[in-house]
């Protein structure tokens, strides 16, 4: 496991830092799919799920 980008020597140079830096954020959840995931949800989403496990089981159904 790498060290921590704070367990480093301080005496690196700048580029080294702001390259291990770039790789910290690379390494996170973008920050759209957080907002995503975050989103209130509404009635027709709740709908929308219903409407697919409907189909779900009619197809399974005709496959028996």
């Amino acid at each position: 496991m790498s060290k921590h980008i704070l367990d480093r020597p301080k005496d690196a140079p700048k580029s080294w830092l702001g390259r291990a830096i770039s790789i910290e954020k690379g390494a996170r959840p973008d920050p759209a799919s957080l907002a995503l995931q975050r989103r209130v949800r509404g009635p027709a989403s709740n709908d929308r799920v219903a409407h697919y496990v409907r189909i779900d089981k009619d197809s399974q159904g005709q496959a028996e």
